[in-house]
Parts: C-alpha cells; sequence; structure tokens
C-alpha cells in the first residue's frame, strides 16, 4: 500500500505530521484545523521536517479535499454535531480511515454516534472497531473501501 495523500483532521501541534516525515512518508499531507492552529503548525513543522508536501485547510474546505488516509485522533469526536457532517459527507472521498474517539463528548454520546456513523458506512468500507489498549473507553474506527 502506496500513501500519495494523507489527510489529518484536527492537527494539533503538527506532531503525526513531524513524525510520519522522519519515517520516510513523503507523500501530501493536508492538516484540517482552525486557522490558529495552523499558525502553530506552521512554526513547529517550520522547525522539525520543513513545510514541502504538507497544506493547511479549514473544514468547510473538505468538499475539496480527497485522499488515500484520512485521520481523526479525537478530533472528530470533539466536533459539534453539525460540524461533523463536513466528515461524513467527505469520507467516501478516501481510500482508509483511522478514527480514534472518547465515549463522550460535550454532551454527546460519541459511542452511539460512532456506532452508525460505521453503520452507514458498512457498504463502502470494511470497518473493524478496536478496543484501545491504553486509554479505556476510547475505542478506534478502522476503515478500508471495499
Amino acid at each position: 500500500m502506496t500513501l500519495t495523500r494523507i489527510v489529518d483532521i484536527g492537527g494539533g501541534y503538527g506532531n503525526l505530521c513531524s513524525v510520519l516525515r522522519h519515517a520516510g512518508y513523503g507523500g501530501r499531507y493536508t492538516i484540517i484545523d482552525f486557522p490558529q492552529m495552523h499558525k502553530l503548525q506552521r512554526k513547529f513543522l517550520n522547525e522539525t521536517t520543513g513545510l514541502t508536501g504538507v497544506e493547511f485547510k479549514t473544514l468547510d474546505q473538505m468538499d475539496d479535499i480527497w485522499g488515500d488516509l484520512l485521520i481523526a485522533t479525537f478530533s472528530l469526536n470533539e466536533m459539534p454535531l453539525e460540524d461533523r457532517k463536513y466528515i461524513e459527507n467527505n469520507i467516501t472521498n478516501f481510500k482508509y480511515f483511522y478514527i480514534q474517539h472518547n465515549s463522550k463528548f460535550d454532551g454527546i454520546d460519541n459511542m452511539s454516534y460512532f456506532h452508525t456513523f460505521a453503520k452507514n458506512l458498512e457498504d463502502t468500507f470494511d470497518i473493524e472497531r478496536w478496543d484501545c489498549p491504553i486509554y479505556g473507553n476510547h475505542p478506534i474506527l478502522l476503515g478500508r473501501r471495499k
């Protein structure tokens, strides 16, 4: 499997991008986040791995984004339900996805939400659900396009 574009939803300060670059990933890397977070990510990545091949987008630009792998570690689950629609409507633009979530956030039952999320994608993706071996009640959803 060759990955040519990874899309990271809520890229934190940019560490995952940096780790993957140091591990040899040289494809495109898109970070979807708030503009103020992009400032921090640019600074960190510029000082660690450089910005070549890295692009910064906001959630409302999801309609134009595709990729091999979508990653959302504790980001999608912290969005308001209306913002999650951007991901729901564009998840089929990806070959694979990795989503890790907590059980509840801001009054939203994420266990129920992600159960329905996975169920709605069963025709398009093979989905595995794993319990996180480090953090209890923080399941991992892995999806692979059929």
